[in-house]
């Protein structure tokens, strides 16, 4: 019966995807929502590309998003989330353990501290994805359109929330990702900047997939298939 249960779920849950995959091909998939309902461009973002303000220019901002994250009410938390201070404090759950079955006289001085880690931003499940985007992109856009390397790239456990955070999806359009933001702002700064002082623009695509699950994985070219 649990085979049987399983089997049923797993074909549901592909004849969803199937579904998803077949509805956003229909509508045109990204291209399509960044042509029906193209993400706004934030304030501070639009403000640097009038002003030309590009003070980001080789710093390197880290920011955090904690997925979301069900657990035990009984098992001791090992992290907590400070976002105004933007700070992720940690705790070995062996020591959360030690720590809450033993009283304060009987703590030595070997337990473990907590660890603290800073970033320059931290988002959590409840933040809007469109705020993780402009966070992330709203110094490298105006950077690049002044002449300089810009990058942003997404690292994490497998299935923790990498593809949500880069891509993310194209119903309801405030679900888009990193990517298709950065390709719509990014084009919008450029024709802004061609109508205020006519500059020539030369934009180049590429995309390579890297696999770093296995030790033998190789990197692939995502574009071949579409070269002319």
């Amino acid at each position: 019966a649990a085979q049987k249960l399983a089997a049923q779920s797993t074909s549901a849950k592909s004849s969803r995807t199937s579904d998803m995959s077949n509805t956003s091909a229909r509508n045109g998939g990204f291209c399509g929502a960044l042509q029906r309902a193209p993400p706004p461009m934030p304030p501070g973002l639009a403000r640097r590309l009038a002003n030309k303000e590009n003070y980001g220019i080789g710093k390197v901002k880290v920011m955090l998003r904690v997925s979301d994250t069900h657990t035990d009410p009984d098992t001791p938390h090992f992290m907590t989330v400070d976002k105004k201070k933007r700070q992720v404090t940690l705790t070995d759950p062996a020591a959360a353990s030690n720590l809450a079955a033993c009283s304060s006289q009987e703590r030595g001085p070997m337990v473990a501290a907590p660890k603290m880690f800073a970033f320059d931003n931290l988002f959590t499940a409840e933040d809007q994805q469109s705020d993780v985007c402009a966070s992330a992109l709203s110094e490298v856009i105006p950077a690049v359109l002044e002449g300089s390397d810009g990058c942003l790239l997404t690292i994490g456990y497998p299935n923790s929330g990498q593809s949500k955070t880069m891509l993310g999806g194209v119903n309801p359009p405030t679900e888009l990702g990193g990517i298709p933001c950065a390709i719509s702002w990014l084009y919008k700064g450029i024709n802004e900047r061609r109508q205020k002082s006519g500059a020539r623009f030369s934009v180049r695509v590429s995309a390579l997939g890297v696999s770093a699950t296995k030790p033998d994985s190789t990197s692939k070219d995502l574009l071949a298939a579409h070269a002319t």
